[in-house]
């Protein structure tokens, strides 16, 4: 009878080895997804203000233009380029 209660602990420790792993698989690929996510919006969220900010930029120096301002005054408020308008 010790021999069968030793396999059925065994039997328990491997199964529940089993199910640790699968649970902790399942929790590290939810962290993982949810990090992941988090760092892709923030990145998003950081490349979106920088296009925003570049794409008011050239909209004003482009007004600023067609009122004649000259192009050091442009560049120099708005840090756009003669060049920057040609793209």
């Amino acid at each position: 009878m010790p021999e069968i209660m030793d396999w059925f602990r065994e039997e328990g420790i491997a199964l529940g080895k089993q199910e640790g792993l699968a649970l902790g698989k399942q929790e590290g690929i939810e962290l993982g997804r949810q990090e992941g996510l988090s760092q892709g919006l923030s990145q998003g969220l950081s490349q979106g203000m920088e296009l925003g900010a570049r794409n008011k930029a050239i909209s004003d120096a482009r007004k600023m233009q067609e009122h004649g301002i000259a192009w050091a005054i442009i560049t120099d408020v708005t840090g756009v380029t003669p060049a920057d308008l040609q793209d």
